[in-house]
C-alpha cells in the first residue's frame, strides 16, 4: 500500500511541512516567554503535525480510494466463488505476554471465465489459521484487476475507521485553524454539527444501501443469509429514518428538552456534586439551628 499510494504519503509531507513551519510561528508569536520552543519542541511538534497529516488527510485519502474501487469492483466486476488455497503468517512480540504471536492472511485463489488463475490476499489477518478449502464470495474486475470481497465485517471495519479518520482529519484542519488564527471552539462546533448532520447520515446511508444491493441486486445466493439481511435492512432503516427525523425537528427538541438536558449534565458534573452536597449541608445546618 506504501508504494500504491507514495504520491499521497510525498503530498502529505509537503503538506505537514508547510503546516508545521505556520504552526510553530504561530506557537512562537504567543509563547508568553519570547524565546521560542527550542529545537527539541520544534522537531517533535514537525513530527506531530506529519503523522496528524498521514493520518488524517492521507488515510481519508486512501479510504475514499479503497472504497470507490470496491465498490466499482462489485457493480461492474464478474462474482465468483473462490477457496483458500494458502495464508500468509507473520510474527509479532508481545510485550505484555513476553511472546510471540501469529497473526494469518487468508489467500483465495478462483479462476476466471477465461481461465485465468487468479490468488486474492486479504489485507487484514486474524489469529485463527484459516481452514483450507473454505468458499468465499469474491468480485473481480478484469478491466481493473482489482479483487474484493463483500461482507458485514468488512463494512463494520469500514465504517469505524471512517469514524476514526473523521476525528484525525478534524484534528488536522484544527491545527490548520489554529495557525491562521480561527477559534477553536467555533471551529469544533463546526465539527460537531458536520458530523451529526452530513458524516453520519452519510454513514447510514451507505450501509443502508450496501445492504440493499446485497439483498435485492445481487442476493441470488445468500441462501441462509438472506433472513439475516432482511432483518438487518429493516431495523436499520428505520433507525435511520427516526435519525433524520430527530434531527429535521431538532429545533423543537432544543426547545422541550434542552434546558432538562444541560441540568442533567451540570448535576452529573463534579462542581454540580459539590453544589448538591453544599447544599445538603446547608439545609441541614438550617434544621439544627
Amino acid at each position: 500500500m506504501i508504494e500504491e499510494y507514495k504520491n499521497v504519503w510525498i503530498g502529505c509531507t509537503i503538506v505537514a511541512a508547510v503546516v508545521g513551519t505556520l504552526f510553530i510561528i504561530r506557537m512562537n508569536a504567543r509563547s508568553k516567554e519570547g524565546d521560542g520552543l527550542g529545537c527539541f519542541l520544534t522537531g517533535g511538534t514537525f513530527f506531530g503535525v506529519w503523522v496528524l497529516t498521514c493520518v488524517g488527510l492521507g488515510g481519508n485519502i486512501v479510504l475514499v480510494s479503497k472504497l470507490v474501487d470496491k465498490a466499482e469492483t462489485i457493480y461492474s466486476g464478474d462474482k465468483y466463488v473462490a477457496s483458500v488455497v494458502n495464508y500468509v503468517r507473520t510474527e509479532h512480540y508481545d510485550e505484555k505476554t513476553k511472546s510471540y504471536r501469529s497473526s494469518y492472511r487468508t489467500v483465495l485463489g478462483f479462476t476466471t471465465k477465461n481461465y485465468k488463475p487468479i490468488t486474492y490476499t486479504f489485507e487484514i489477518g486474524s489469529n485463527k489459521v484459516p481452514k483450507m478449502g473454505k468458499l468465499y464470495e469474491v468480485y473481480y474486475n478484469e478491466a481493473t484487476g482489482i479483487t474484493t470481497t463483500f461482507s458485514l465485517d468488512s463494512l463494520a471495519l469500514i465504517l469505524i475507521l471512517a469514524g476514526i479518520l473523521y476525528f484525525a482529519l478534524a484534528l488536522f484542519l484544527n491545527v490548520i485553524g489554529y495557525s491562521v488564527g480561527i477559534s477553536t471552539i467555533r471551529f469544533w462546533k463546526v465539527v460537531v454539527n458536520v458530523g451529526v448532520f452530513l458524516f453520519i447520515p452519510l454513514l447510514m446511508l451507505v450501509l443502508e444501501s450496501a445492504f440493499l444491493y446485497r439483498l435485492f441486486v445481487d442476493g441470488s445466493n445468500l441462501g441462509d443469509e438472506c433472513t439475516r439481511y432482511i432483518f438487518l435492512s429493516v431495523v436499520f432503516g428505520a433507525f435511520m429514518i427516526g435519525y433524520i427525523y430527530v434531527l429535521i425537528n431538532i429545533d423543537k427538541y432544543r426547545r422541550e428538552y434542552g434546558d432538562l438536558v444541560k441540568s442533567y449534565v451540570k448535576s452529573h458534573t463534579l462542581e454540580g456534586r459539590i453544589r448538591e452536597l453544599q447544599n445538603v449541608q446547608d439545609r441541614n445546618n438550617q434544621r439544627h439551628v
